[in-house]
Formats: C-alpha cells, structure tokens, sequence
C-alpha cells in the first residue's frame, strides 16, 4: 500500500488531469462546433458571414439568452455590432438591428425572407390564418382582416371601449389592497376583445373561465411539436377546442343573420362582410380560426403596452402634469359629471356609473401629447422585442452575407435604442420627441427607426386600434385616479418572450377626490404578507402537487374490486421514485420494505408500479405468465435489445424461440463445452498469475473472459473477434455501453443514455453481422461439421427448417442477447464468487477439501480433464455458488405488466400496471434461511421442503421466463471456482467491496487483487 502523502498526491494528480482533460475536450467541442457553423456558409459568395459566437454544442447561447433577456442582445450588439451571428433555440440566428437593416429585411417578404413561427404555432393556430399565409392568400386574407381596423370600424369601437376601460380603473380604484397590474391588464385585455372585437355575449364568470382557458392556450403557444399526455402542445389543443367549442354557437349565429344592409358592429362581423363582398363565404372552422386568432394578437401585447404605459407614467409625474394640462385646455378635465357627487361619501366614484362616453376618434386627435406619450411607451418599452424570419435564399446585408436557410431575427428594441434622428438620448423617457417638429425633423428616415409594430406586408394590422387603447387608458387614469408602488422599489422588466414586469407591478390606485389615510402605511403588512407567501405558498403548492399526483396515480385503480391498493407512495409528479432508486437504490429499497412490508406501490421509469417479494407472492406472478401478468422490460430495454430477442417474444413465438435454444444447453452440448470452457479460464488465470505484486482488477477481467466463452460457445465465434485483440476489447467497451444504458429514459437526443446505448448497439450489430454472414456461408456450403451446434447455429437451421427468409435483424438482436445474458451475468457471479472465497478462507479450504477427495487437488492430477459427470459430483461447490447467488444475485428482479386486476396477498394489483418482483429482497426475507446476511454456502446442504425453497431462491427467475442459460451458468461458474482454487491464492486489496446495482451487480471499486500462484498443499 502506498503511503497516505503520496495517495494524497496522485489523487490531486488524477483530479487536476481529469479537469484539465475535460477542459480541453470541451474547447476542442466548442472550437469544432464553430468550424461546422462557419463551413456551412454559402461558398458561392464571397462576403463572410457576420460576427458573433455560436455557444456550445447543440445548446448554442440559448441558455445566456433566457437568462440574461435584453442584457444578451445589447453586449453582443456593442461587442460585434448591428448584425451578429448566434445560435438559438436549436437554430443558426442572424441577428439584426437599425433602421437600414431592418428596412432590408421587412420590405424582403416573400423575396428574400418569409415569416418563421414555431411548429407548435401553427398546430394551435390553425391554417386558415394570417400567421400562417403566404403570398396571394396572405395578402386576400389581410385585405379582409383590414376592414376590421378601418377608421369607421375603430368610430364604432371607441364607446364601448372607453366604458370598458373607465370601469376597470374605478374598479382598480376601489380595491381594498394593491393591485397587480399586469395580470389586471390581461383580463382587462380578454373581455374588451371577446366583447368588442368578437362581439361575444359574456358575463363575469364566463369571462373569467374562457380567459384562464386562453391563456392556457397563449402559454403552451410555443411549445415542444410533441402531441403526448401531459405535453405543452397536447394541453395547448385542449384549451383551444374549449375555445372553439364556445365561439362555434356565436359564429352560426352571426352567419345567419342577414345583416348586408347594417353597417357591422364588431370585427367578427366585419370579417364575414368583407368576404361576403369579394363573393366568398367563410366556414365556421375558418371563423374560429380568425377569432382565435384576433384574440391572440390583442391579449398579451395590448396589455404589456398598458402596463408599461402606467409604469412610465408613475415614473415620470411630469408628464401626468402634462397630459391633466390637456387635457383641462379641451374640456376633458373631469371624468364624469358624478365623480364630485361619489367623493363626498369619500369612497370615489362608483365602478359603473352610468354616464355616456365622452371621447371619440376625433377627440383623440386633438390631444397629440397623449398621443406622444403612447409612442414613446412603445419607443422605450416594445411589447414584442423583435420579430423572426428564415432566409428563402442568401443575400447581402450591411457587407455580411445571410445564408439561405439560416433565421433571422430583427430587433425592435435595439432599433430603438440606436436610432440616431431622436434629439434627446434614446435611453430617456421624453414623449417630445414625437412632437410636430421631430416628426419634420425625421421625415423618410424615421419610417424604420420606429417599428413598434413591425413593417412591412407583416406590419401589424390592429396597430391603430392598440394605439386608441393607450390613448384611452391614459386619459382615463389621468383624470380619475393618482396611484402609487406596492413594493419598497420599482421591478425588474422581464423581456423575454413579452415585456412585463417581474413582480406582475403591485399598485395602490386612489380615486383622484379621496384625502384619506395613504395606503402606503400598510406597506409593512403587505411587505410581510408578500414574504411569507414567498416560502409558504410554493412549500403548500409543492405538497399539494405531490398529493394530487398520488391521487392522480392511486386514481386509476380497478373500481370494480373492493380490495385496496398496495401501501407505498408515488413519489414526486412524473418524476415518481426512480431518481431515489437510482441514486440509493439499496437503501430506498430496504426503507420501503421495512415501512410497507412484502407488496408496496411506487412510480418507477414513468409507470406505476407494485413491487414484490416473498416466495408465496413471488410464485403467484411467475406462475401467472400469459393469464395474469405478461413481460414488460422498461422501453429502454426493448428498444436497445429490440423486438426480435426473446425477452421481448410472448406466446407462441417466445416458446418456439425458447424450445431452440435450449437445444444450445442440453447435457450432451454442455459435455462439449467443458474443455472450452477450461481452456479460456485456466488461460486466464496464467495471465492473473503473472501480474506478480502489481496486482489486477478483477472485474473487467472476468468479463473479458466471460465474454470469450460466450462469443465462442454461444455465437460459435473462432474469427479474429474470439482470439483477442483490439477487435475484442471494442466489442467488451461497447456492451459495456449498452449494459449501462441499458435503463435510461426513453429520450434519443444527442448525450442522452438511450442515444449512448443505441449508439453502442449498433457496433455490436455491425461486428456480429460479419460472424452471422461466415456462418451462414459455412453451414450452405456443409462446413459446420458434426459436433455440438452453438445457439445461433441452431437458431439459423430453424428458419430453414421452417422455409422461412433468415431475418438478419432479428439473428443480431438475439445475438446480442445471448451475449448479454451469457457474459454480463455470469460475470457479476463469477466476480463475487472470488469476493466470498477471498473473504472466508475456511470455505476456500473446504473447497479445496472436495477437489481433493475427488482426486482433482493433487500435483500429479492437477490436469485432469474435466467433464459434466464429475462436476455434478461437486456437490459443496455447488453449494458456494448457490449461496453467492443467494446474497448477489446478478439480476435484482425481473419487471412484468398486469394483464387484468387480480388479487395479490389482500391487496389489488390494477390492469395495466407494472409489476416488479424482486429476487434480492426475496432472498433477504426467506423463512428457509437462517442467518441471512452470514455467508454460509453449509446452508445448502441441508434439505429444504420443495415448495418453500422453490421460489425462496430465485436467482435464474422461474416459470416461463427462468433463465434459459441457466444449467450453462452453473457448470461454467463450476469450472471457474474448480480452476481458480486448484491454481489460484489472492488477496483482496481494498477489503469488502461496495455493491452496485446498474443493471447487474458489480464492485464499485472493480475488486482490486493480487494473485499467487497455489502450491497444492492444503
């Protein structure tokens, strides 16, 4: 052993190399990830692409762009300028700013660029929109949307949204507490564009149902294209058929009402009218397509603008000053004429009362600094921070080529920002910049240094009418109430997707004629409050999410049957218990049988589970293969193995296939594979032997060797794969990929453990297949000769037999599973079987004791050749192996599926559910042993009534899914503990050994060991 400094030294030694090696790989990825960027250029321009960075590997800047918001977009701005590469949301990003290069882009529709909505947009949207038109049906379909918009329809509008608008401030006014302006906006926003712009017949609570409903459209708008349970589209889907569902009786309303000689009163009818004119009549799909759509455009932009319209204007009281200036100078001044009568009672006017708009189109022309400070609202704080496009082929812009395919994205917000016709600093809130005179001072040039809206055959349609909203809201707020901060400070603006407040804007809004106490003094307890719902409404959320997943889960049991379900908890939502099996998978599982005895419940690998032990229970499920349970390996498993092996086989093609290989494992074909057997081990060990003082680890070792006997005795492999090299040690790396990806989550994404173990399934099918094909060629030519046939030779006969075409597929996948299960397992038992020898030697002795009465021990006979016969004959060794297998089991447990609800031990086992039986834990609670946890093979030889011990040891599984290779296992762990103990002295070097579980068991540290070579002398 090393001296504890120097351990010390190599540790900080390996540390510090496997840092700086990952340091390394992770620029060489970076750098190589930049190069595919830069090589994907257009090579037939000879303009460089622009400047910028492409992030990481697949991540690209994704994940600096969530977190920093506008923060990304202005240091690469200064850092590279107007025009910039990145990489974003999975997609090569030119990113784009100034008025120029704005200009080239907007006025390119349809000619160098088309519009870009995510997948998921156009799924939930619809096809009969304007988002998703292109060319003539773009421009048809915005020609009828516009007549919506006309200054005669936005006449018609103005009353009613003014109404609306003057009985939400009130109602802010009359609030006991603050209120949170942005999420009073959104609502405020829905019933002015379900009631005004669709014209829909509303009361509050409907309102308020169909408005949680949109927004749950709204926010799985842009969502992952996966229509699954539990998915953001799938729930995006939902919400929009209830939409649907409830604007359908409108829409037949309105299209049979005859109304061609009534000038329309909404935007709904005006659609319906503008087609009706061009001679064409919209379906009632189409219409809730529209109406869907309209409301999409007017909710969350509208109320982002209005939020920011009263953040800017408590920021900046100046202006409020001015606007009440204005105001007064055109008669405007007051509210209503019930305003003074409400403010003696001192508790403001009422929320409706009743008095008759006062505003209109015209009026609002005439008050052009409100109009000034509604622009500049939009100037310095945009609803929508840009817009996205994919270059329909490559083109110039400002000295940088833009490669075809490659998405664009224009920046409102920057353009904005570095617009240099303002006279003011573009960072100020001065609303005279769009005064008469900035307006002449700007003139042509200004078109495309303000683009709140867009431009373009894109621009936004309903951009007047957002306009008169903010108009209206400012004159409304200004002469009605004054209001104050919630919150001892002004929020962060949250930028990403939409501009908003972080905190959502909590605000205090006083009736302008009130004079009683301010509010602010109950800042202290709102501040309180505000606190403690910050830890203890997530912690009761999080709680009660997790019971609503139990019952979610516990939700899907057999009503028909009175039995109850099994204990047990179903962990966290989704996720279940699989992150605690996997991490603490011993301890998670002795905790659940302690609390919840022999049948519990949980939620493993995305399914609800009920895990078994104990021989009675045990046996019900084994024994109940095809009538009530069936195989289920998790669908990692069966995708990595695939369809064609024999785990994943059932009925008649799982006994067909099972009835052909154990031919492979008849007595006379283990006879002949004694001595290949014997010659790879004691070849083996010769190599162990001569390691001296250095020692070895021994469990890369033994599944090397165990993978050489399989590929020879299973495949009938004598190619250059069996005799070593280079070729064997990729074949051994690659298994040991799949084998730990073997249960991963069924995601194939690039990193993933699926990807990883497809990835190294694929190896082994390529290397198998070079076998299958010289086999094949062999047997057609009659070269296979007469001794025992190997399992896949067997298996190759068969479909001749059957006149059936040899599936290539399937040959390799039950290949693969072959080696698998003859080289993984056996090699786990193998491994602790030289753990339990080097940690008691007096059962090594008694070992050594039988090989020596059987005459197999001494010098003169320590090559005697061994056969089937005298390895039955070794009835301790037999013992030894059994009790390993009894305390490490190479497999846990075997995972099934309920074919119908049945009854297991008092509880009901549902239909559909995953059942788990354990061999370990079974094992562990076995009557028939005494003194469980000591390792005692004497135990063995002792008899046991049939029926208990049958199914109290279950190391090969039992009924019609036992292990097949089983009889192979034990006279190949036979011959190994038979070689080893007459060749073989060793010392474990670190001790006992951890064990892991991860599919089989295995040392953690790989069991370190030192051999020596047996001198025959017990």
């Amino acid at each position: 052993m090393l001296p504890w400094g120097l351990s010390c030294v190599s540790v900080l030694g390996a540390v510090g190399t496997a840092l700086l090696g990952a340091g390394l790989l992770l620029s060489l990825a970076q750098h190589l990830w930049t190069l595919r960027w830069t090589l994907s250029r257009d090579r037939a321009s000879a303009l460089p692409l622009p400047k910028g960075s492409m992030g990481w590997p697949f991540f690209g800047e994704t994940l600096h762009w969530l977190v920093q918001g506008s923060r990304f977009h202005s240091s690469r701005r200064e850092r590279y300028g107007t025009v910039f590469k990145t990489h974003l949301l999975g997609r090569p990003v030119i990113r784009v700013s100034g008025a120029e290069n704005v200009r080239t882009i907007l006025l390119g529709e349809h000619r160098l660029v088309r519009s870009q909505w995510p997948q998921s947009a156009h799924i939930l949207l619809g096809s009969h929109t304007l988002l998703g038109a292109v060319g003539e049906p773009h421009r048809q379909r915005r020609k009828i949307l516009a007549r919506a918009f006309s200054r005669a329809a936005l006449e018609r509008y103005v009353p009613r949204l003014q109404g609306a608008l003057r009985r939400e401030v009130r109602s802010w006014c009359a609030a006991r507490g603050p209120v949170a302006v942005y999420e009073a906006a959104k609502a405020l926003t829905f019933r002015m564009a379900a009631r005004i712009l669709l014209g829909l017949q509303l009361d509050e609570a409907q309102c308020s149902e169909l408005a949680r409903t949109f927004e749950q459209f709204v926010e799985n708008l842009f969502s992952l294209p996966l229509d699954v349970p539990f998915s953001g589209l799938r729930k995006g889907i939902r919400a929009r058929d209830q939409l649907h569902r409830h604007l359908e009786d409108a829409i037949v309303q309105k299209l049979l009402e005859d109304k061609a000689a009534v000038e329309p009163g909404d935007a709904l009818d005006g659609i319906i009218h503008s087609t009706r004119e061009l001679g064409h009549e919209l379906s009632v799909q189409e219409l809730k397509e529209s109406a869907v759509e309209l409301l999409f455009a007017a909710f969350f932009t509208t109320a982002s603008a209005s939020t920011s319209l009263v953040l800017l204007l408590l920021q900046h009281p100046a202006a409020i000053a001015k606007i009440q200036q204005e105001l007064a100078a055109q008669g405007l001044g007051r509210a209503c004429g019930c305003a003074l009568a409400a403010s003696g009672g001192g508790a403001g006017p009422p929320p409706d009362c009743g008095c008759e708009p006062d505003l209109s189109l015209a009026a609002l022309g005439h008050l052009r600094y409100v109009g000034c400070v509604v622009k500049e609202v939009l100037r310095l704080l945009p609803p929508v921070s840009g817009g996205y496009r994919t270059a329909l082929r490559t083109f110039e812009l400002d000295g940088y080529q833009i490669p075809k395919g490659w998405n664009v994205m224009y920046s409102i917000r920057d353009t904005h920002e570095t617009a240099a016709v303002y006279r003011s600093p573009p960072e100020g809130f001065d609303p005279e910049r769009f005064g008469t005179a900035g307006d002449d001072a700007r003139g042509a040039a200004g078109r495309f240094h303000y683009i709140p809206f867009g431009g373009g055959a894109r621009s936004c349609l309903g951009q007047e009418l957002a306009q008169t909203v903010l108009q209206l809201l400012a004159v409304e707020l200004v002469r009605t109430a004054r209001w104050e901060l919630a919150t001892p400070a002004f929020p962060a603006m949250q930028t990403v997707p939409i501009v908003h407040p972080v905190d959502g804007l909590r605000l205090f809004f006083h009736p302008l004629a009130w004079r009683g106490r301010s509010r602010r003094a109950m800042g202290l307890p709102a501040l309180l409050a505000s606190a403690l719902c910050t830890f203890v409404l997530p912690l009761l959320l999080f709680l009660a999410a997790i019971k609503l997943w139990d019952l979610y889960c516990v939700s899907s049991r057999d009503r028909s049957s009175a039995l109850p379900l099994p204990p047990g908890t179903m962990g966290f939502p989704f996720f279940g218990e699989t992150l605690q099996m996997v991490l603490q998978r011993r301890k998670f599982l002795q905790m659940k049988r302690r609390k919840y005895g022999f049948i519990y419940k949980t939620h493993l690998f995305g399914r609800p589970t009920v895990r078994v032990m104990g021989a009675d229970n045990v046996r019900r499920i084994l024994l109940g293969e095809h009538r009530l349970v069936s195989v289920h390996w998790p669908a990692s498993v069966r995708t990595i193995l695939g369809s064609g092996c024999l785990s994943n086989l059932h009925d008649s093609s799982h006994k067909q296939r099972k009835k052909v290989i154990m031919q492979a494992f008849s007595r006379e074909a283990l006879q002949c594979y004694v001595p290949v057997i014997a010659e790879e081990v004691g070849n083996y060990l010769e190599q162990w032997l001569s390691c001296g003082e250095r020692g070895l680890l021994v469990y890369p070792q033994v599944k090397r060797l165990m993978f050489r006997i399989a590929m020879r005795i299973l495949l009938g492999c004598e190619s250059r794969v069996a005799s070593g090299g280079e070729d064997e040690q990729q074949l051994v790396e690659a298994f040991e990929e799949m084998t730990r990806n073997l249960f991963s989550l069924p995601i194939d994404v690039p990193f993933s453990g699926l990807y990883r173990g497809l990835k190294a399934r694929d190896l082994i099918h390529a290397r198998i297949e070079e076998n299958i094909r010289a086999k094949i060629r062999r047997l057609r030519a009659a070269e296979a000769g007469g001794g025992c046939k190997d399992a896949l030779q067997l298996l190759i006969e068969h479909s001749w037999e059957r006149g059936e075409k040899l599936d290539m597929q399937a040959l390799k996948q039950s290949s693969t599973e072959l080696l698998f299960g003859g080289h993984e397992t056996t090699a786990s038992a193998a491994t602790s079987l030289i753990t339990y020898l080097g940690l008691y030697p007096h059962v090594l002795q008694k070992v050594r004791e039988e090989l020596k009465n059987k005459g197999l021990l001494c010098k003169g006979n320590q090559d005697n050749k061994l056969d089937v016969e005298i390895l039955e004959q070794l009835k301790y060794i037999g013992c030894v192996i059994k009790e390993t297998l009894r305390l490490n089991p190479p497999v846990p447990g075997g995972f099934r599926v309920a074919l119908k609800t049945f009854e297991l031990n008092g509880y009901q086992i549902p239909k559909g559910w995953n059942v788990i039986y354990s061999i370990c834990d079974t094992h562990d609670v076995a009557d028939i042993f005494t003194n469980k946890e000591e390792f005692n093979p004497d135990r063995f030889l002792l008899p046991h009534p049939e029926d208990a011990s049958r199914f109290s040891f279950i190391p090969f599984g039992g009924g019609l899914r036992s292990c097949v290779g089983k009889e192979f296992a034990k006279i190949l762990l036979k011959i190994f503990t038979v070689e080893l103990a007459r060749h073989c002295d060793w010392q474990l070097l670190n001790g006992p050994p951890t064990m892991k579980t991860s599919p089989t068991v295995y040392p953690v540290d790989d069991l370190p060991a030192r051999f020596t070579r047996f001198q025959g002398e017990i």
